[in-house]
């Protein structure tokens, strides 16, 4: 941390700066001591700023999504969106991927890492592309806040959804479904779903 010394009339700011692997202290001198003390609160800011990236440089995504949550998240996001962005890190982004360190992110560990993802059956289409544009919000931080010098998720591609057809049921098979239902109201919304191809919320609401 800075520091300030009087001589004489004048207030001098000490501070410790690096001549390439060289330290040696430098002085700046100012005529009030309410100059000195600006100059030095600047110091300690932009001191403290550097202890926090060298930290975080070699921090893990879990450490970083702290800090971004309580500075970001909370300034930007309505309520609504914080409940949901809190439970998609705690859920799955902190256990999948929160001890990895931010810069071992790349475009190709993370297509990695989405593959990996898409396999879970837990895991749907819009929670990956929820997943993705959080933490391309994230790293785009992280890039303002010098942790990280590019956000690699701007070339990552979330895995596209491929649709699966539904097998439908032949003649004889809804003739048995119906054959086999006891219930009148049931029977009719059977009758009515295959006739007029409702869809499942269609249905529960007949019946």
């Amino acid at each position: 941390m800075a520091s300030i010394v009087q001589r004489n009339k004048s207030y001098s700011v000490v501070y410790t700066i690096y001549d390439g692997e060289k330290k040696r202290q430098k002085w700046e001198t100012y005529h009030s001591y309410e100059a000195a003390l600006r100059r030095k609160e600047q110091l300690d800011l932009i001191q403290q700023h550097e202890k926090e990236r060298a930290k975080y440089q070699e921090g893990t995504l879990g450490q970083f999504l702290e800090e971004y949550v309580e500075l970001y998240g909370r300034v930007h996001w309505a309520c609504s969106t914080y409940t949901s962005n809190e439970g998609l890190i705690r859920n799955y982004i902190i256990p999948f991927m929160g001890s990895m360190r931010l810069s071992e992110f790349t475009p190709k560990v993370i297509a990695a890492l989405y593959g990996k993802l898409k396999s879970d059956p837990k895991i749907s289409s819009s929670v990956m592309t929820n997943i993705h544009k959080l933490l391309h919000s994230a790293f785009e931080q992280a890039v303002l806040w010098e942790y990280v010098p590019r956000n690699p998720f701007r070339k990552a591609n979330v895995p596209k959804a491929f649709t699966t057809e539904i097998p439908m049921l032949s003649t004889d098979e809804i003739k048995t479904l119906l054959q086999n239902c006891d219930n009148q109201m049931l029977s009719i919304a059977v009758h009515l779903a295959f006739a007029g191809s409702l869809r499942k919320g269609e249905i529960l609401a007949l019946t």
